[in-house]
Order: C-alpha cells, then sequence, then structure tokens
C-alpha cells in the first residue's frame, strides 16, 4: 500500500534507505553513510515544509519497505526498495504514484534526477534519457530527465 510518509514514518524510511544504499551500492561505509545522510536530510527538509514535494512510502504487512521523493523542482532525490523486496514492482509503484500525483498540479514538468550505477538499467527501462556525463561520485552518478507526460502509464 503507497501512503504519504509522516514524521512517525522517519525511523522505518531511513532503515530502507540504509538497507538499500548498502546493500546494493558497491561503496565504503563511509560513502554509504554519506549518501544516507543526504538523502535523510532531503526528507527531514520535506517533513518541516512540504510545500511542493511529494514524499511517499510502500508499506507491506505492515513494515515499510520502498520510499519515494520528488522535489519541488521535480528532481527524484530518492527512490529506494529494500533490498529483501526488489523487482516485485514496488519503485514502479512507487514512481508511477508520485509522477501520477506532479502531473496533476504541472502537466508539463520535466523529471531530472542522477541514478546510481546500480539503478541506471530501471530508468532507462522507464523512458528516461540520459542527459550529461557520469560523475565519479560514490555509487555512480548519471544524470537523467524525461518528460513527465512520457513517464505517466495512463
Amino acid at each position: 500500500m503507497i501512503e504519504v510518509v509522516h514524521r512517525d514514518d522517519l525511523s522505518a524510511v531511513i532503515h530502507v534507505i540504509e538497507q538499500a544504499i548498502h546493500q546494493s551500492l558497491a561503496v565504503s561505509k563511509d560513502e554509504a553513510d554519506s549518501l544516507v545522510a543526504g538523502c535523510v536530510d532531503e526528507g527531514l527538509k520535506s517533513l518541516l515544509d512540504p510545500s511542493g514535494y511529494i514524499f511517499l512510502l510502500y508499506r507491506q504487512q505492515q513494515q515499510v519497505v520502498g520510499v519515494v521523493l520528488l522535489k519541488p523542482d521535480n528532481g527524484l532525490s530518492s527512490l529506494f526498495v529494500d533490498p529483501a523486496y526488489h523487482r516485485k514492482g514496488i519503485a514502479s509503484a512507487l514512481l508511477q504514484s508520485a509522477l501520477t500525483l506532479r502531473f496533476k498540479d504541472d502537466p508539463t514538468a520535466i523529471i531530472r534526477l542522477n541514478a546510481s550505477t546500480y539503478a541506471e538499467p530501471f530508468y532507462r527501462h522507464y523512458g528516461f534519457q540520459q542527459d550529461g556525463e557520469k560523475k565519479n561520485l560514490p555509487g555512480g552518478c548519471i544524470p537523467f530527465s524525461a518528460p513527465i507526460n512520457t513517464l505517466i502509464i495512463r
């Protein structure tokens, strides 16, 4: 079930982000912790001032197993699924829900993101196009973008 993230969900959301980063990216523990901290910081901003943010979680049997955060500037900041739940359609469902909500307010939005090397195939499959050079950062940093109307499943 997909629902809006609330403050009391934060520890479960952080756990999902930690699991996904630590288990899916070939980075050091310090690099992984830094990536987690950046994601958590953006999530906290959205909880303190939610205007324009779309912050959703996927709950299965009372457990948070996925999270997505779309920023007011249409940047996809976070899309993480607990590795134990990968390849079950959870990331696609979360992304589609966030995009559908944004489309209602901004049908001409261009969605932008920086993908990890691990997530690159997912975003290409979804219809995102690489729009810059890969940056040599922990986990990879590949810029992608796509018009929202090409991503929405209607």
